[in-house]
């Protein structure tokens, strides 16, 4: 069970604590994945296996300790006392210090700079005085923030053009068209939302041309395609798919592709570990994703930069006016209101049961782990800009040191892992040559 399963809150009111289901059976599967650790770097019959089952052991260890902390939290909302409420704190204060280390801090990626360019943009003509956008939850976001706007205006999407050189989008861009050019053009249908039967065939008709590509594109994995892509759906649900329209399916749809290649990947040169993900690659996908659909629209998407800013919000990280939400319901109605305005500012349709949907996730994902009143904060989204950067930075240098994009692609294809970590090169260039597969 991946850990934000073990952590993914039952549905219920946004003004109690967070229920977690799943939290005792995850807590007994990472217990039964530390032990399978242990004996692997036991038998392990070479230092780089040895040093690659350490990696394992320790993530297990952070990735346990954190469940076990949720768990306490669980536990005593049963006791009383005077000091319930100091020990509550302390141990979402632990909670956060134990994801800092898992994910990261999101401090790294600078989100109070990325927060004034998002004002910035609500403060412009694309939305402010602008007939068409909801001009009260408008108001109501930019009380909420309470920051000040970036004078230089613009779009908190171009964010990527300030670490990420254009000509490396542009060059994924051309390998994306030249390798996926006949499924994209599938999707290039008149805007608006699909019926199940319309979502039905057009992918049915993405499926067949992408056959084409690749003949281990069989039946099975065809349906393993299938499942991805739903399991990116808003809600996991594909009657939502179906109402985003063709144009955003087809991001998804192409994500899913990448998602599968690397499982299929890792399963051609019989590496489980590749197939699980490297030690502290947990948004290495996410990195790859957001880069693609970087080149395809030309922007970094939202949901990236509204879990950076967020994150870094209910951590009090957006400057001395901005007051930090004290719970769910606040972050939940913000983050409707941007869907909102957002969709209207671009002149496109919302489906309301879309919103409603990704606004809670947006939410769970903040608070999930937590007692999701605020002191609490699950950072791994914040992450995720991060490992974007770094794939991209990755794929610069590779193109600059004479690597073809084919090439590199296929390398950050052939499982989950972070590209700049040495220790996942070492262990991947060995798996390629045949030097590493398991013992």
């Amino acid at each position: 069970m991946e850990i934000t399963e073990a952590l993914q809150p039952q549905p219920g009111p946004l003004d109690q604590p967070m229920v977690y289901p799943n939290l005792q059976k995850g807590m007994g599967e990472l217990i039964d994945r530390l032990r399978a650790d242990l004996v692997e770097q036991t038998v392990a019959k070479t230092v780089l296996r040895q040093r690659m089952a350490a990696a394992f052991v320790q993530q297990t260890c952070s990735e346990l300790q954190l469940l076990a902390t949720t768990n306490l939290l669980v536990q005593i909302r049963g006791y009383g006392g005077d000091d319930l409420d100091i020990e509550r704190a302390n141990t979402q204060g632990d909670f956060i210090q134990i994801s800092n280390e898992l994910y990261g801090d999101p401090e790294e990626i600078e989100p109070d700079w990325l927060a004034a360019h998002m004002i910035a943009e609500f403060n412009g003509p694309n939305y402010l005085g602008n007939v068409q956008v909801d001009q009260q939850a408008l108001e109501r976001i930019l009380r909420a923030y309470a920051i000040e706007p970036d004078k230089s205006g613009g779009d908190p999407r171009w964010w990527c053009m300030r670490e990420v050189e254009p000509s490396t989008l542009v060059t994924v861009k051309d390998y994306l068209d030249r390798m996926y050019g006949a499924v994209l053009a599938v999707f290039a249908i008149a805007p608006g939302p699909l019926t199940l039967v319309q979502l039905d065939d057009l992918l049915s008709a993405a499926h067949r041309q992408l056959r084409l590509t690749d003949r281990r594109w069989t039946d099975p994995n065809l349906s393993l395609l299938d499942q991805a892509l739903v399991g990116l759906a808003p809600g996991q649900d594909r009657h939502l798919l179906a109402s985003l329209g063709a144009d955003k399916i087809r991001i998804l749809y192409i994500r899913a592709v990448l998602q599968i290649l690397r499982l299929m990947n890792a399963q051609k040169y019989n590496d489980p570990w590749l197939e699980r993900g490297l030690p502290g690659s947990h948004n290495a996908g996410r990195g790859l994703d957001i880069l693609v659909e970087c080149a395809l629209t030309g922007y970094v998407p939202d949901y990236a930069i509204d879990l950076c800013i967020d994150s870094a919000w209910l951590l009090g990280m957006l400057g001395p006016q901005s007051v930090r939400p004290q719970r769910r319901s606040q972050i939940f109605q913000v983050m409707l209101d941007k869907l909102l305005v957002r969709a209207q500012s671009r002149g496109e349709m919302l489906d309301p049961a879309v919103q409603h949907v990704v606004a809670l996730e947006h939410t769970n994902t903040l608070f999930m782990g937590t007692e999701g009143d605020g002191d609490g904060v699950f950072t791994r989204g914040s992450a995720y800009l991060g490992s974007f950067v770094a794939t991209a930075i990755f794929l610069r240098g590779d193109l600059e040191d004479g690597r073809s994009i084919d090439e590199i692609m296929d390398y950050l294809l052939t499982g989950l892992f972070e590209p700049l970590y040495p220790l996942h090169c070492d262990y991947v260039d060995q798996v390629r040559t045949g030097g590493a597969s398991a013992d």
